[in-house]
């Protein structure tokens, strides 16, 4: 059985195949300070900030085959298009896009290809109106 732990559009970390060992969260609120006169500034809140997930994952392609989605994920970074982030357990987080994706390749065979990637994704919250901003897990 593969059990998916996160999809993101069509892509799924899961226990066998692309996984990750280490998933970050950071949740940001927008403050902006307001100067005043003869007192110290205060802050007002503006609203909620962004959610950025960053994914940490390693694939050994001979196991796993799974370096084919992280290429697919690399050239879905250029279309510019938000997928829906649902966790293994069926929860909705909303729309997301990949900001970044880092990959460190190892132990090469004779033709080059690699035996082991490391992965970092950035992943951040797309900004539907009506975003809830609530804990994302």
């Amino acid at each position: 059985m593969n059990t998916v732990l996160l999809a993101l559009g069509p892509f799924r970390f899961q226990v066998r195949g692309p996984s990750y060992e280490k998933l970050n969260l950071s949740t940001e609120a927008r403050w902006e300070q307001q100067d005043r006169l003869s007192r110290a500034p205060a802050m007002q809140f503006i609203g909620p900030g962004v959610h950025t997930l960053t994914i940490d994952g390693t694939i050994y392609t001979h196991y796993s085959g799974g370096f084919s989605q992280i290429e697919r994920m690399r050239s879905e970074m250029g279309k510019g298009r938000p997928h829906i982030l649902v966790s293994g357990y069926g929860r909705v987080f909303g729309k997301y896009v990949i900001q970044n994706l880092d990959t460190t390749q190892t132990f090469f065979l004779a033709d080059g290809a690699p035996l082991k990637v490391e992965f970092t994704t950035e992943l951040k919250s797309y900004g539907e109106d009506g975003q809830n901003f609530g804990g994302l897990f």
